[in-house]
């Protein structure tokens, strides 16, 4: 019985097979997906604190600063400290890095349109809206577009 399994397990197993489907379509990318996770994210909020993208993800500073670093060695993101006090590191992405946001979209759309087809009547929007109130109940939420920087 579906009750039988609390919302917390169900949100995690649907992680689980989302990463599933992000790792089969980068098998030839030599990033994980934690990587990958960040550059996205970067890519959709670029140019904001390097701590912002570590709340918005749920990532310990130490993995961010890993993550990120190894995004910078592959030239996928830029690192800056453009505040006045320098304290404040800021990513933004690279062309290369958009590319490969890209690139990975375009990828995982086959398994978007699947799960989309699997879930008659529009409950994928449903489902969308329901876990995003759910988030911000809990006090997670995205950053205002308004916020982030340039998109371009």
């Amino acid at each position: 019985m579906e009750n039988d399994i609390s919302i917390g397990v169900l949100l995690q197993i649907a992680g689980r097979i989302m990463e599933a489907g992000l790792a089969r379509v980068s098998e030839d990318i030599d990033l994980t997906t934690g990587q990958l996770a960040v550059l996205g994210m970067v890519c959709r909020y670029p140019e904001l604190p390097q701590s912002e993208y570590g709340r918005i993800l749920c990532i310990n500073e130490a993995t961010l600063g890993r993550y990120a670093s190894r995004l910078e060695t592959t030239g996928h993101i830029t690192r800056s400290r453009n505040d006045p006090d320098g304290r404040i590191i800021r990513l933004s992405p690279t062309d290369e890095g958009k590319a490969l946001f890209k690139l990975l979209g375009e990828r995982l759309q086959t398994f978007s349109e699947a799960y989309r087809a699997a879930s008659p009547d529009g409950n994928v929007e449903r489902l969308h809206k329901e876990v995003s109130q759910f988030l911000k109940a809990q006090g997670w939420a995205l950053p205002d577009k308004a916020r982030a920087g340039p998109t371009g």
